[in-house]
């Protein structure tokens, strides 16, 4: 037997064992990742499923924080993009019907994180991945 056949057997061999172990290799790694996508989606259900502070709680909070005057006719409701709630407000109501509005995170006791201020309708940004607590 020649060098170059001994080669070519080699690689062969070689090549045979490669395509062996990935061929073990793809239903493991397709395990892992349905593990880890479930596991993912469980984590969302649970954070989910947690309690939050009801909207009408969150009004009542913000109130006796006395982070807006009582006449302001401050709003809370369901949010959207991220935000557990998107409340409006009006911050002058004796001089403009101009209302503003804020997006809030909640837990089940207190709020934890607030958006910038915007004009009422117009699209809040989206929650900073922290999540920060206390006053606005």
């Amino acid at each position: 037997m020649d060098s170059e056949s001994y080669h070519s057997a080699y690689r062969l061999g070689i090549g045979i064992t490669l395509l062996y172990v990935v061929g073990q290799l793809v239903p493991a790694v397709g395990n892992y990742a349905t593990l880890v996508v479930d596991i993912a989606h469980h984590s969302q259900e649970t954070k989910s499923a947690q309690p939050k502070l009801s909207a009408a709680n969150l009004e009542s909070a913000l109130l006796r924080a006395n982070q807006f005057r009582p006449d302001s006719q401050l709003h809370c409701e369901s949010g959207s993009q991220g935000w557990d709630y998107v409340c409006n407000y009006m911050p002058t109501p004796t001089q403009s019907p101009t209302r503003l509005q804020f997006g809030v995170n909640v837990d089940a006791m207190r709020w934890l994180q607030v958006s910038p201020l915007r004009p009422a309708g117009t699209n809040l940004p989206p929650p900073e991945k922290r999540v920060t607590g206390g006053p606005l």
